[in-house]
């Protein structure tokens, strides 16, 4: 579900992720689910309303969770502890559906640019 949240951020289907710690999850999964159409109805309306967030607000989002994973990953390897209140499983998620997103948004700059972390 993180996913699907992010990629509906990304599409302003809502206005605002929770943050990294989890506080307001609740929330923005409300917005989200009030977004989404009912089983069975017509889906033109939710799909031709779509439209980018700031471009700059997405890689400024997807950076964030690209470093914050990095440190994680740096911690495992390294067998320290992790002493921040981020959920861990949230921000890789989040890092793994933007860089997905990416590579559909014609951005020459990542074209040669690893994002398999």
């Amino acid at each position: 579900m993180e996913g699907a949240l992010s990629l509906a951020w990304c599409l302003r289907k809502v206005e605002r992720l929770p943050r990294l710690d989890g506080t307001g999850h609740d929330k923005a999964m409300s917005a989200f689910y009030e977004q989404l159409p009912g089983l069975g109805e017509d889906l033109t309306l939710f799909f031709t309303d779509l439209n980018y967030r700031d471009l700059g607000a997405i890689y400024e989002e997807n950076l964030l969770n690209e470093l914050a994973t990095t440190y994680f990953r740096d911690l495992m390897f390294n067998g320290q502890p992790d002493t921040s209140n981020i959920d861990r499983r949230v921000c890789f998620e989040r890092h793994r559906t933007l860089n997905w997103l990416r590579q559909f948004m014609g951005i020459s700059e990542w074209d040669e640019t690893d994002t398999s972390t």
